[in-house]
């Protein structure tokens, strides 16, 4: 019977009350070089991505294959976008 009650009332929170951080709001695979990760800044104020960086691992490797360290300030409810320089001109245009 709690579990009825409890479900509604998360539901009904919206997302700004439930992300205090930076959080993947977007993962694209494509076909070839058509890959992209959009990150979404849910807070109240701009956040500097000096110090974040994206690790990506390989086929369940346990050490990541490359590293993309992220720079720049990323304002309050807007995305950055990473992706393969190689992507769909549709995708970069986005980058």
């Amino acid at each position: 019977m709690k579990a009825k009650i409890l479900l509604p009332l998360v539901l009904g929170l919206p997302v700004s009350a439930l992300a205090d951080d930076l959080f993947i709001s977007e993962y694209i695979e494509g076909s070839s070089n058509n890959k992209a990760i959009e990150i979404y800044n849910p807070t109240d104020t701009a956040i500097d991505l000096t110090g974040y960086r994206l690790e990506i691992y390989s086929n369940g490797g346990t050490s990541a294959g490359t590293t993309i360290a992220l720079s720049g300030m990323l304002a309050s409810g807007d995305v950055y976008v990473v992706a393969d320089n190689d992507a769909d001109s549709a995708i970069l245009a986005v980058t």
